[in-house]
């Protein structure tokens, strides 16, 4: 008996060991790193993506991600230093240096004099190369968190001087908000990155060009809205460079015997979750799942000495994966049938109500079979719609959300499509819930558990084998 039982413990020791071997082989450190960060991305807008794509099949059930294919799963609170629900910001700065600090800063601590290095500027300082990407503008908060210090996130022009100064490799994807300043009256700061030897690729044949003997770039969108982001993936053209071709180009630009460290932000996640347009959050995800997948195609080609972390800065909208409405009923696969996000069907309805002077309600009625193929509404339906109608007839007041200004007409529409398919909202903003990590490859085993997000740049250093020295 004593010898079964010594047996059955050698078998479990040595069946552990395999499972451990399987995240790392060799144990080594981590040479390349991805740092995936889905702003906005709980656990609920993963889950409803797969479900989505599984739905598409007819099958009920999930069809796994890429990172939800990784062997490590752990979670991270998010709460920042002065307020339990985190800003981007704030989670950002913990993301990238391991601090807490307050609502609104940058790489700094809440006293806004202490300045705080990112896990970035210490793979930089350790030799590795360095890119940072976002779909969002790549002075907004996320990016800004691995190479600025600033007291108020909005102070976008000093950021991007800052991005100048940072002598990391590689930006991509995003461009700069305020480049001129918030009059639109100090030197552009393209020309004073370009001065500070960036070479700036701005088209289709730049793009195209650059290769790795550029050694400071910044790759930006050939399109721009707004906030100086790329378009929703759901609004993008077929040719349109995505965030997975961002990540493809950076990683040719970085590859080099010393490794790299890349961060990826899929930043309009977290937009499409203020706006709670649903079909817009799972073509997101879908969006920053590719570049994931790019990411994981390297990692198979040197998976001794590559980290792939996945995780996000906080939860945003309160996503649940049903509706009181439904019961216990779901139709995920009508999501297929919107055409476009939230902000450019309000684009094209407010068009539509500026060139005409007298809007009936079989107008609005045809709004939702052109953007959405709604069909015939419910009586339910029908009065949440004419209730809204009555609304803008009365007030002609917009929806006003964090980053788009949505006509209600408009909002209306996505409310009730999002009811259909059995999505339920409990906020347009962000919430305090804990977000996933999943880790794949050289140091992953340290992401398993339950920590917080101060502890991922630090585990991430640990997988590398550098100290971050505050």
């Amino acid at each position: 008996m004593n010898k079964l039982y010594i047996t059955a413990i050698i078998l479990v020791l040595f069946f552990a060991g395999c499972k451990q071997t399987d995240i790392n082989p060799q144990n080594k450190k981590a040479k390349y790193v991805f740092f995936f960060i889905g702003d906005g991305m709980g656990l609920a807008h993963v889950n409803l993506t797969e479900a989505y794509l599984s739905s598409l099949d007819s099958v009920i059930g999930i069809q796994k991600l890429t990172m939800s294919e990784f062997p490590v799963f752990g979670m991270a609170t998010t709460f920042a230093e002065n307020r339990y629900i985190t800003g981007s910001a704030a989670a950002g700065t913990a993301l990238a240096t391991g601090f807490k600090t307050s609502i609104g800063t940058i790489g700094l601590k809440s006293n806004h004099t202490d300045t705080i290095f990112s896990i970035a500027y210490y793979a930089k300082q350790n030799g590795m190369k360095v890119g940072i990407l976002s779909s969002v503008g790549i002075n907004h908060a996320t990016p800004a968190a691995f190479y600025a210090h600033q007291s108020k996130r909005n102070q976008y022009y000093e950021i991007a001087l800052q991005l100048a100064k940072s002598n990391f490799d590689v930006f991509a994807g995003g461009g700069f908000i305020d480049p001129k300043g918030k009059n639109d009256s100090l030197p552009t700061a393209y020309k004073i990155t370009e001065n500070k030897g960036y070479k700036i690729a701005k088209s289709t044949e730049d793009f195209n060009n650059l290769n790795s003997d550029d050694s400071k770039v910044m790759l930006v969108s050939p399109v721009l809205l707004s906030e100086a982001e790329l378009p929703y993936y759901i609004d993008q053209p077929d040719d349109f460079y995505t965030l997975a071709d961002y990540t493809k180009k950076s990683i040719e630009l970085l590859d080099n015997k010393n490794g790299f460290f890349m961060m990826v932000e899929g930043g309009k996640i977290d937009w499409a979750a203020h706006a709670n347009d649903g079909a817009t959050v799972v073509q997101e995800v879908i969006d920053f799942d590719n570049a994931v997948k790019v990411a994981y195609d390297f990692y198979l080609l040197h998976p001794d000495e590559t980290l792939i972390v996945v995780t996000a800065d906080h939860e945003t909208g309160g996503l649940a994966v049903g509706w009181d409405g439904m019961h216990y009923e779901s139709n995920f696969a009508i999501l297929k049938d919107q055409k476009y996000s939230l902000g450019v069907i309000s684009d094209s309805i407010n068009y539509f109500l500026n060139s005409h002077k007298n809007i009936t309600f079989d107008n609005v009625l045809s709004f939702g079979e052109k953007y959405l193929s709604m069909g015939s509404l419910t009586n339910k339906e029908t009065n949440q719609l004419l209730s809204a109608y009555n609304e803008f007839l009365e007030t002609e007041v917009e929806e006003d959300f964090l980053y788009e200004n949505i006509n209600i007409l408009a909002y209306t529409w996505i409310e009730i499509f999002n009811q259909r398919a059995g999505i339920g909202w409990t906020s347009h903003s962000h919430t305090g819930l804990p977000v996933p990590v999943r880790a794949i490859g050289a140091g992953s085993e340290l992401f398993d558990g339950y920590y917080d997000n101060t502890d991922i740049p630090k585990k991430i250093a640990e997988a590398i084998g550098i100290k971050m020295i505050q």
